[in-house]
């Protein structure tokens, strides 16, 4: 009777051992696990807090081309973005993404300047003006996308070469 008493208490112990091991991974675990949910949730807040809007008119290509170029480029598209999220952004080429025509334009090709000359920061409700060198744009449909911290804008605009 008392080495059947033994061995409960024995398996009694071993079990309390078992399950505390098993507890402890879980609380590290279910920890980490938060810490990754917090992490995503303050990325997807900052996302959804960034909104901008090409406000050049679409109408008026002419205002939106310039065939004077800059640098070894023919042509310079100049856009006017507006932020119209909650949070500042940076006014920098390296915060944005622009696609001509479906055709990515490298950071260190495009300018980004604020409109009311103010410092690098793209405050709430102001405007930049986004120059994109570009060369042969031709006559026809244009589209740019400008992209930037999750959040993009499209313009298609029908542009005619003068001649």
């Amino acid at each position: 009777m008392a080495s059947v008493s033994s061995a409960h208490l024995i398996f009694f112990i071993a079990s309390l051992v078992v399950a505390t091991a098993v507890a402890g991974t879980m609380v590290v675990e279910v920890g980490q696990v938060g810490s990754a949910i917090e992490t995503r949730s303050s990325g997807v807040t900052d996302d959804i807090e960034t909104e901008i809007a090409i406000i050049s008119d679409a109408n008026e290509g002419d205002a939106i081309v310039n065939e004077s170029g800059s640098n070894s480029y023919d042509t310079d598209l100049t856009l006017l973005v507006k932020n119209i999220g909650d949070r500042s952004l940076e006014a920098e080429p390296s915060e944005i993404d622009v696609f001509v025509d479906g055709s990515y334009i490298s950071h260190d090709r495009f300018f980004v300047e604020r409109a009311d000359n103010s410092d690098g920061s793209w405050d709430p409700s102001t405007v930049v003006e986004v120059t994109i060198p570009v060369n042969d744009i031709g006559d026809g449909d244009i589209s740019v996308t400008i992209m930037t911290r999750g959040d993009e804008d499209t313009i298609r605009f029908y542009y005619e070469e003068s001649d």
